[in-house]
């Protein structure tokens, strides 16, 4: 499949009336032959919230990535790092990631394309979905910055301090 036929025209017709339903503004895009990008951005009081939309044609997969505008100093890389994988044994669908070279903490999600067309309804729910799961994540890894405890001790205090939110 690749990005000028018609079912993928369909599909991308399909994913920017999704961006529309849920009130976002595509602000750029970029690709290739067998993948096409899709920019958002979520302005937040203390930070943005920067969102990627990638269909890979070839595969049949879309890719949700949420990036935020703050990003991790590097003495604090080996307890991000380490908290970010006591997030992700959680995680049934999203994953985080935390770049050693540049700081920025990201959640990806991933969205098969069947029978070559989009379930808007499963691309709205993942969408909202990430956005959730990237606040938390976000919060978790950046509050741990500033804290003294293992990454183990600050998630599980994290944990029962906003057990509300989460339950």
């Amino acid at each position: 499949m690749v990005l000028n036929d018609d079912g993928t025209k369909k599909i991308i017709h399909d994913i920017k009336s999704c961006f529309e339903s849920v009130g976002l503004s595509i602000l750029a895009e970029e690709g290739g032959d067998q993948h096409l990008t899709f920019y958002s951005e979520i302005e937040g009081n203390a930070y943005t919230t920067q969102l990627q939309v990638t269909f890979f044609s070839i595969v049949e997969i879309i890719l949700l990535s949420v990036t935020f505008s703050l990003t991790a100093p590097p003495k604090s890389m080996e307890v991000l790092c380490e908290l970010a994988n006591l997030v992700n044994k959680l995680m049934l669908t999203d994953y985080v990631t935390v770049c050693p070279d540049s700081g920025e903490i990201m959640l990806h999600s991933s969205i098969p394309v069947t029978d070559g067309s989009l379930d808007k309804k499963q691309f709205e729910v993942s969408l909202s979905r990430i956005l959730v799961n990237g606040s938390f994540s976000f919060r978790l890894l950046c509050s741990q910055v500033y804290s003294e405890l293992s990454p183990q001790e600050h998630f599980n205090k994290f944990m029962i301090e906003n057990n509300d939110l989460y339950s």
